[in-house]
């Protein structure tokens, strides 16, 4: 809901729309069925996790004072919890992953927003530039959720 609220603030103040969009589904809740599947699935160490699957990059190159490229960007996030570490712990778990989301939401838009921004010589090059970024997203993904990690520990 915040993404779509940004977005609306955006074309109300700017007279081109915005050459970008970033897509979260809502995440999908994985109940496991004990603490040891939990930390067999996220890390010995883990009250929760959360998957980043589902990611798609699209890259469109469109010729408006050079070539600029429109992307956009989507994945579904898989959250897995146990039930026990959610009755009766001092840790919000849900509340924890939900600040991991929007790290990896804030990392992407200023990433797609900074790729939208960018002028191209041709569109041979706009393309081919599309064409990388779209292969290496899911890693740039990976990274932004182990800052939010190592940031939030």
């Amino acid at each position: 809901m915040t993404l779509l609220i940004a977005c609306s603030v955006a074309l109300l103040t700017s007279t081109r729309a915005p050459a970008y969009s970033v897509y979260i589904a809502a995440p999908r809740l994985t109940f496991v069925p004990s603490a040891a599947r939990l930390h067999a699935i996220c890390g010995p160490t883990s009250l929760a996790c959360t998957a980043i699957r589902g990611t798609t990059f699209h890259g469109t190159c469109e010729s408006r004072d050079g070539w600029h490229a429109r992307v956009d960007v989507s994945f579904d996030p898989y959250t897995y919890l146990w039930l026990g570490y959610l009755l009766g712990k001092d840790v919000d778990v849900l509340t924890h992953e939900r600040e991991h989301l929007r790290d990896i939401q804030t990392d992407a838009t200023e990433y797609v927003r900074t790729l939208s921004m960018q002028t191209f010589h041709s569109q041979i090059d706009c393309e081919t530039a599309m064409g990388q970024n779209g292969v290496r997203f899911e890693e740039r993904l990976r990274r932004f959720a182990a800052r939010s990690q190592a940031d939030r520990q």
